[in-house]
């Protein structure tokens, strides 16, 4: 897979354009696993939104040649309109809710179709220094099912919207914990300590949270007081992974990812937080 270089849709002759960014993260969170079932307020609200997406994608799709498309688009475009025409009762909780997921899986069709059909897409690379072909990148990126949204939005100096729970949790950090098992709030420091405890990769947020990446399904057997893990149904913000550099306000590596899917153990983690907790009550040299 090569990353595409451009972010969004532009508009065909005078229709309205498509933020396919949005689209993927409301598509995403409509098709992922979830443990408990949504609350019909959720669900209704989702289906809104799916809806006028659809809304927008539909003049797209039709104002390309029908034998241009595809016989799955066609099919898609045709099963659009009548899912966007059927009404469920408030109180067909199931139906509705497979209702909103058919709308989830013929709005991503028809919004890869129409992203193709009007935008010109150049292919760049994305800069690969931990492992080859940008293997970290594509690793991170096959945590949703629209990958080259994540390309995207890394091309674009934005961090990826990535779903926690499938290749990886995200246990998040207080920074003041961080800091204070490192014994500092130089950003160097704190990266050289974080390598000496830690195994795997970081993000930062600066001021904020720190959140480091561990084997999915850590959520279910997690201990520790001093943290939440991120898990199935939690979203996160990801830096491009050649973004080390500290910032003030964006989001960077300060621990980067080594090698596809190196995580960090869920129980060194756990460790860097005591100690954090302990300095800071003075309880620990």
């Amino acid at each position: 897979m090569k990353p595409p270089q451009s972010a969004r849709s532009s508009p065909a002759n005078d229709l309205s354009p498509i933020d396919v960014h949005a689209i993927a993260i409301d598509v995403d969170s409509v098709l992922a696993p979830h443990q408990i079932a949504l609350p019909p307020a959720v669900v209704a609200a989702r289906t809104e939104r799916l809806r006028a997406h659809l809304a927008l994608l539909v003049p797209h799709v039709e104002n390309t040649p029908s034998d241009a498309r595809g016989l799955f688009v066609n099919r898609a475009l045709r099963e659009a309109r009548e899912l966007v025409a059927k009404s469920l009762p408030a109180e067909e909780q199931f139906a509705s809710w497979v209702h909103m997921r058919a709308l989830a899986r013929v709005t991503a069709l028809l919004c890869g179709h129409s992203r193709q059909r009007t935008t010109n897409v150049k292919e760049s690379a994305l800069p690969a220094p931990y492992g080859g072909e940008g293997a970290v990148s594509q690793w991170l990126a096959s945590s949703i099912d629209t990958p080259d949204f994540a390309f995207e939005d890394w091309q674009s100096g934005r961090p990826a919207v990535l779903r926690c729970g499938v290749r990886f949790d995200a246990v998040r950090m207080p920074v003041q914990l961080v800091h204070g098992a490192a014994g500092s709030t130089a950003p160097e420091v704190v990266g050289g300590f974080l390598a000496e405890m830690l195994d795997g990769a970081v993000i930062c947020h600066p001021g904020q949270w720190y959140y480091a990446l561990v084997p999915p399904g850590t959520a279910e057997v997690w201990r520790s007081p001093w943290a939440v893990v991120r898990s199935i149904g939690a979203w996160l913000g990801v830096p491009r992974p050649d973004r080390t550099e500290p910032s003030g306000v964006s989001l960077y590596w300060s621990l980067p990812m080594a090698e596809a899917g190196t995580l960090c153990s869920a129980d060194a983690v756990a460790e860097l937080l005591r100690l954090g907790h302990a300095r800071l009550e003075g309880a620990a040299p």
